[in-house]
């Protein structure tokens, strides 16, 4: 990965997340990987986030987004064609195009908000694994900068989102959260 992150990018790209009215999530192949972490962590945040794989709909989708929307778009190579065309429409429609990509492509020339990746990995004989894990780590610091941004009301959310969850355990030892919480109140009572 590059030395360092375009902070005022991420930033800007987080401003833009935090306002949006709705966030459309696109990638094919490896970069669907991102794209689906960063639907299920802006989705968990409240934030009204859509995702589908197959890139014609990705598309249609950026053919309904407005001003005020973003399009999040992962792309290493930055030069699919099916990637490209949904994150131009996009933007024809007036929408942020947030672009994790990799510098001097094509993507991040169309982005109204480039966030760049230039991993040093051979493609052509490798999947690009050492971007996909570059490419996620940039979903978590965004979904982290808009957790933050969005104030401490998102911790009601987040519990909201585990309890919705709490039927599907498994309960057979108890939470390990509340043992660790017990286990340092007898601590500091003793």
């Amino acid at each position: 990965m590059q030395d360092s992150l375009d902070l005022a990018a991420l930033q800007r790209a987080t401003t833009a997340i935090v306002g949006a009215r709705r966030i459309d999530c696109y990638g094919v192949g490896g970069s669907a990987v991102a794209a689906l972490d960063a639907y299920q962590k802006f989705m968990r945040l409240g934030v009204p986030t859509q995702f589908t794989l197959d890139t014609h709909l990705q598309t249609v989708s950026a053919a309904t987004l407005q001003p005020g929307d973003v399009a999040l778009v992962f792309s290493h190579t930055g030069q699919i064609r099916d990637t490209v065309r949904a994150a131009r429409v996009a933007r024809e429609r007036g929408a942020a195009v947030v672009g994790i990509t990799r510098s001097d492509t094509e993507l991040a020339r169309l982005c109204t908000i480039p966030i760049t990746v230039d991993p040093i990995e051979d493609t052509f004989v490798y999947a690009p694994m050492v971007a996909r894990v570059a490419h996620l780590v940039v979903v978590d610091i965004l979904a982290t900068s808009v957790a933050l941004a969005l104030g401490p009301q998102i911790s009601e959310q987040f519990k909201r989102v585990k309890e919705s969850l709490r039927e599907q355990w498994i309960e057979t030892e108890p939470d390990r959260e509340i043992v660790l919480i017990k286990t340092r109140r007898v601590r500091r009572h003793s």
